[in-house]
């Protein structure tokens, strides 16, 4: 039997990280930086921060880079037979969709058949409807005329069969066929590339519209 094994995880070096770094987190709320001397151990206590953080993202790594393998192996072995189940849906659908889309057609031929059909004959007993008027016959007029605004088509739909659990919806798609002429409210800056300019030209290259603007953030090693 062909197996993918994934060994114990022992996670009792968490328990005692987050003692540790319950204790260094809190010098970290304590300093105060007020002289030349406190800017130095902050340097130093930043660094131990992140040396800690660097520690426990390696043997996070050790853990999960195993589980990562386990996860992607078996996704290789799942992935290509779902893929071919996919390919049959699509083709199922394709051939459904083409016989919904051939009835709905034959839906409307119809209904137009019975609408022109009942216009005709609404026509032909409002014409007749005059003619006894004009003979004088308003009783039987009346009845015609009664007889014509009763003409109504029937309602035609498309034969398709209702099948538990399948169906369809309508998917709206939005395409930009003038940007010039989107309005201002739908238009979304590239923030990532402004800041990327931003950073390349050092604020100097300046773009109508945009302001650039720098702040400082701390860097340094970790030990």
């Amino acid at each position: 039997m062909e197996t993918i094994n994934i060994k114990p995880i022992d996670i009792s070096i968490v328990k005692q990280t987050e003692k540790e770094t319950a204790i260094i987190v809190k010098e970290a709320q304590a300093i105060i930086v007020r002289t030349p001397s406190d800017y130095e151990l902050a340097g130093i206590l930043r660094m131990r921060l992140k040396g800690k953080i660097k520690e426990l993202d390696e043997r996070r790594k050790s853990i999960t880079q195993p589980l990562d393998l386990a996860k992607k192996n078996i996704m290789a072995l799942f992935n290509p037979i779902i893929d071919r189940l996919n390919e049959g849906v699509i083709v199922v659908d394709k051939a459904t969709l083409a016989f919904e889309e051939e009835q709905e057609r034959k839906a409307r031929e119809a209904q137009a058949k019975a609408e022109e059909e009942a216009r005709k004959a609404r026509e032909k007993a409002e014409a007749k409807a005059k003619e006894l008027e004009a003979q004088g016959k308003t009783e039987k007029a009346a009845a015609y005329q009664e007889k014509a605004e009763a003409i109504v088509a029937p309602v035609i739909t498309a034969n398709i069969p209702k099948v538990d659990g399948q169906g369809t919806r309508d998917v709206w798609h939005a395409e930009v066929i003038d940007f010039k002429k989107l309005p201002d409210s739908w238009k979304l800056p590239n923030q990532s590339a402004l800041d990327k300019h931003a950073q390349n030209t050092k604020g100097k290259a300046s773009i109508p519209g945009v302001i650039f603007k720098m702040e400082k953030v701390r860097i340094g090693r970790s030990y």
